[in-house]
């Protein structure tokens, strides 16, 4: 629904996730979810902080987002999501 770069994106239960990103310079803590058979982008509940940037892999069932840049600097986290989000 609006501009968003550096954001980051992995296929999880049939359904392509994106998370974080830039919107105007700003981290975003956003994560969509779209149904590639439809189109339908739906906002579902954000991330726990904000984060651009990061990497992410899918191993058996479950998503996750690594590192990235945070609001203070490189982030050492990771994030889990599964197939309920």
């Amino acid at each position: 629904p609006h501009g968003l770069v550096h954001g980051t994106a992995l296929g999880l239960g049939g359904q392509l996730l994106i998370l974080g990103g830039r919107t105007s310079g700003q981290l975003q803590d956003e994560l969509w979810r779209l149904d590639p058979a439809t189109g339908a982008v739906v906002a579902l509940d954000p991330l726990p902080y904000a984060v651009s940037d990061a990497a992410s892999a899918v191993v058996d069932g479950v998503g996750y987002l690594f590192g990235g840049e945070g609001s203070g600097g490189l982030l050492s986290s990771i994030i889990s999501l599964t197939e309920a989000v």
